[in-house]
């Protein structure tokens, strides 16, 4: 199955439009499933250095950020996430939202100075161009932490079998997005050589979840 990238329903909806309500309530669910939170949680404090900046982009609702934020002492302060939707409600305190575009002026300058990458289902979204240009502005990153949808065609199959139990937008949403994952060693290779080589490892599971962590090369 090829990378095939679509346009996502979710991302042509107002916020606050009745079925972008109801498919971020999906995602909660999906995600819990999945066990993406649970996975970023665990890599998070084993590679988090006491000052490295983290940066979350497509935070969406902010459900990772109050969970991690509300665990580990002092991880708010330096907690960032970048996103074009406004700041959610129950965002934690101490941590900052930015509402900007990736690719602006103000989203390069804060990528060029992450330390930890953060990214739940949103590299998808990404062709392997951006990705590659993701890859360059990360400056001063050490690590990238990703979990996305797993391409492979059972997964596309177990979603149907959900889908009486979807929003409509989060029905097309699933298969478009398991059908722009990744396998294998894509994601890392997509995003270059920086992060390429060292400790370099990609994992998935029973439920669809595609999970990475890539640490930046020796210079």
């Amino acid at each position: 199955m090829p990378r095939v990238l679509v346009p996502e329903l979710l991302d042509s909806l107002p916020a606050d439009h009745p079925d972008a309500i109801a498919s971020r309530r999906d995602l909660r669910f999906l995600n819990a499933v999945m066990g993406n939170f649970r996975w970023l949680e665990k890599q998070l404090t084993s590679c988090s250095g006491e000052d490295a900046t983290i940066v979350e982009i497509g935070a969406g609702d902010g459900g990772f950020a109050r969970r991690v934020c509300g665990r580990i002492p002092g991880m708010a302060a330096r907690y960032h996430a970048l996103d074009l939707a406004p700041q959610p409600s129950g965002w934690p305190a101490g941590a900052t939202w930015h509402q900007a575009d990736l690719w602006s002026e103000a989203g390069a300058a804060l990528l060029g100075r992450t330390g930890i990458l953060v990214a739940n289902l949103v590299l998808h979204h990404f062709d392997d161009d951006s990705l590659r240009r993701l890859g360059s502005l990360l400056t001063n990153c050490q690590a990238i932490l990703a979990c996305e949808p797993c391409r492979r065609e059972v997964h596309v199959w177990q979603g149907r079998l959900l889908a009486p139990f979807l929003n409509r937008v989060t029905r097309h949403d699933m298969t478009v997005s398991i059908r722009a994952g990744f396998r294998g060693a894509e994601l890392a290779e997509a995003i270059g050589p920086k992060f390429a080589t060292l400790d370099k490892h990609a994992s998935r599971t029973a439920f669809g979840a595609y999970r990475v962590r890539l640490l930046r090369n020796s210079p």
